[in-house]
């Protein structure tokens, strides 16, 4: 069976995320970084947009070509496809917020990871879960390269 050709760049990136998440990390005790601050300010801007149903902004931090793994295992590979999802869910009058909390904002060699708790409201149910973001810096701003949401109990999220 042939690979199809949107999977075949998922694999080396979503392996990548994951190298990150297993690299050790310092002590939750030392300074954070101008880089991890950077990171945090922009992911609380992109849910500021998703609050406010701006999709073009919920989707600024995002590269051309970023991957992202849906909380139901869709793959959506690329900033436009990710803007017309949110696009969706904003059209939905039911539809509240999407928020990602970061637990853990980790940099290293110009790379960084991200790894937190999400949560999706509409007016008639809720879903949250783990996620885990791989930034990387091509243009020296911080960027999202790939991002994996998985539906669970958000005390099961690695603190």
């Amino acid at each position: 069976m042939k690979t199809p050709r949107a999977c075949q760049n998922v694999l080396p990136a979503l392996i990548a995320v994951i190298g990150t998440v297993c690299a050790p990390h310092p002590s939750s005790a030392r300074p954070v970084s101008a880089d991890e601050t950077r990171i945090a300010e922009l992911r609380k801007a992109s849910n500021a947009a998703i609050a406010a149903h701006d999709s073009k902004n919920a989707v600024a931090p995002m590269t051309d070509e970023t991957i992202i793994v849906t909380s139901g295992g869709s793959l959506l590979t690329g900033r436009v496809k990710m803007q017309a999802a949110f696009d969706k869910s904003f059209s939905d009058p039911k539809f509240l917020r999407y928020v990602r909390s970061p637990n853990r904002i980790a940099v290293t060699d110009g790379l960084a990871m991200e790894r937190g708790v999400w949560e999706g409201r509409w007016t008639d149910r809720s879903m949250a879960g783990c996620y885990l973001t791989r930034w990387e810096r091509p243009d020296g701003q911080w960027r999202i390269k790939a991002e994996m949401y998985v539906p669970a109990d958000p005390s099961t999220c690695v603190r």
